[in-house]
């Protein structure tokens, strides 16, 4: 009996030591894999932290920039507003967050919005410009970039800058308005660079020389309007030294080669720190005006000429009268010898016959 029991108790105290070695083998097991998942946490929260430490800086860098910068979700509404488009829209980041950026800003695309919206997904970006409306409701343009790009959980975000061009437009908007007003004006109105460049030509010069603004963009202006001679601008140039202006009658020539005449005035306009920056120039073409001249001052030696011929016809016809006279009463006389009959009918006949040439 006592060997049994003790058979009994070995087996039960091998077990029970079995059992306690695959117990602390699994506690290993379960140690080792707490470690590794420790491990893999707290190296996820370095990642994190630094992670979260790049945003900061970068939003940090992102909010020195002049542009305004946000983002939002495909699918969703505002989810990043840096200060610079808190103030170019005046809405801050609290009044925007979660809200379509479309509609907030009642933007008017240059084509239609879903074919703007199916490019933007297409191509995964879009540019161009638009137009917006502030807080205020002022009405702004701006040059948008938009950017897709997908995030770690599997989001499509778009980074979206915009930056303010309202004064370009404006003042684009102004020159062209400018440029319609000189396009009525009967001159030619041209204005070329420092290296003689055309870089604008009228309607007015398309109709004086002949030449479409197309034609002559970008030309040397003496083989347009010189037929290459380099004279047409080294005169105006000689003078800018001292000089911001000339303005001289001159010989130009149009497309078809017929000679005109011009007043021709170029003023060198100055950039706002006083350095030259390019040519402005005005022809009014005086063809017709020289040419009417020509003629009154012919008709007015002509005038001159008959009132001078008559003038002298007058005179000579005071002299010939006379003349006439006393030949008539020296051949009426019986008392002259009559043998000078022959010398007072010459005289008489050429005295005529002078008489009648006036």
């Amino acid at each position: 009996m006592n060997d049994e029991a003790d058979a009994k108790n070995n087996y039960e105290a091998e077990s029970g030591k079995q059992d306690l070695d695959k117990l602390l083998k699994e506690l290993s097991d379960t140690k080792f894999a707490l470690d590794r998942s420790l491990a893999k946490v707290k190296a996820a929260a370095e990642a994190l932290a630094e992670s979260e430490s790049q945003l900061l800086e970068q939003k940090d860098l992102l909010e020195q920039t002049h542009d305004a910068l946000f983002t939002w979700k495909l699918e969703d509404g505002v989810i990043n507003w840096n200060k610079n488009a808190e103030r170019l829209y005046g809405y801050t980041a609290a009044e925007v967050l979660g809200k379509e950026i479309y509609e907030l800003l009642k933007a008017v695309y240059p084509i239609s919005f879903d074919n703007y919206f199916a490019k933007l997904k297409k191509e995964n970006r879009w540019e161009g410009e638009l137009r917006q409306t502030t807080k205020n409701g002022k009405k702004i343009f701006v040059e948008s970039r938009q950017v897709i790009f997908e995030t770690r959980d599997g989001n499509f975000i778009v980074l979206e800058t915009s930056r303010d061009i309202t004064e370009r437009k404006l003042s684009d908007e102004r020159i062209l308005q400018q440029a319609s007003l000189l396009d009525k004006a009967q001159d030619a109105i041209l204005v070329c660079d420092l290296n003689h460049r055309i870089i604008f030509w009228n309607k007015g010069a398309e109709r004086v020389y002949g030449w479409q603004s197309e034609q002559v963009l970008g030309r040397e202006i003496g083989a347009i309007i010189g037929e290459g001679d380099n004279g047409v601008i080294e005169k105006p140039s000689k003078t800018h030294p001292n000089s911001d202006e000339w303005l001289k009658e001159t010989a130009h020539y149009t497309k078809d080669q017929q000679k005109i005449i011009v007043v021709s005035r170029w003023t060198l306009v100055r950039n706002e720190i006083g350095q030259p920056d390019y040519f402005l120039i005005i022809n009014t073409d005086i063809t017709n005006l020289k040419q009417a001249e020509e003629h009154l001052f012919r008709a007015q030696r002509m005038e001159s000429i008959g009132t001078l011929a008559g003038g002298i016809a007058h005179d000579l016809n005071n002299v010939l009268s006379p003349i006439l006279m006393s030949v008539e009463m020296l051949q009426a006389d019986e008392t002259i010898d009559k043998s000078g009959e022959p010398w007072l009918s010459i005289i008489r006949e050429n005295t005529e016959r002078g008489a009648s040439l006036l």
